[in-house]
């Protein structure tokens, strides 16, 4: 009798041991938040500029030669909005892929950090092509890297394509293109 009394004990002990076991676990780690959405923007200075003598001139042939190339060259990056500033030179560059993509070209003033945050807060996880200028590219860079890093672009400097991955303001990395 002692010892299927001692078998019986084991057997309860085993049982308390396993159901205490239930009360005693970890709560499941919280699952934890999702990244916030990568933004890509894709700037670049107008192409080449006909030297006619007026402060808004057209594209010259090499400039909208470059423009198609940047129409190809972003046709299947799933761009969803493009802007670019009033001046002809910009959208001459900008309305190849416009065209291509069937988007309109959506026109902007406001440069730098006031247009690194509309940009960021209506386009959030999406592609975004600016085209801007030889000055108002490095603002908006700087912006959005959150610290001084780009100067002006030289006045004949036209195949730069900054491809900007933004995970929030302040935090991008950037890579540069030539086309």
């Amino acid at each position: 009798m002692g010892r299927l009394r001692e078998k019986g004990m084991v057997v309860i002990g085993l049982v308390v041991l396993g159901l205490g076991g239930f009360g005693c676990r970890e709560a499941p780690a919280p699952e934890a938040e999702a990244p916030p959405p990568l933004t890509t923007l894709y700037l670049v200075r107008h192409a080449e500029k006909a030297d006619d003598g007026t402060d808004d001139p057209p594209l010259t042939e090499a400039g909208q030669a470059r423009a198609e190339r940047l129409a190809a060259m972003l046709r299947e990056a799933g761009i969803d909005a493009i802007y670019a500033t009033r001046y002809r030179r910009n959208q001459e560059t900008a309305a190849p892929l416009a065209e291509a993509l069937g988007l309109a070209v959506t026109t902007h003033e406001v440069q730098g950090a006031a247009l690194a945050d509309t940009l960021l807060a209506r386009h959030a996880g999406g592609d975004v092509v600016v085209v801007g200028h030889s000055n108002t590219v490095p603002w908006l860079l700087n912006a959005l890297v959150g610290e001084a890093r780009y100067d002006q672009l030289a006045e004949d400097d036209y195949g730069g394509l900054y491809v900007v991955t933004v995970a929030a303001p302040g935090r991008a990395d950037v890579a540069l293109l030539r086309f």
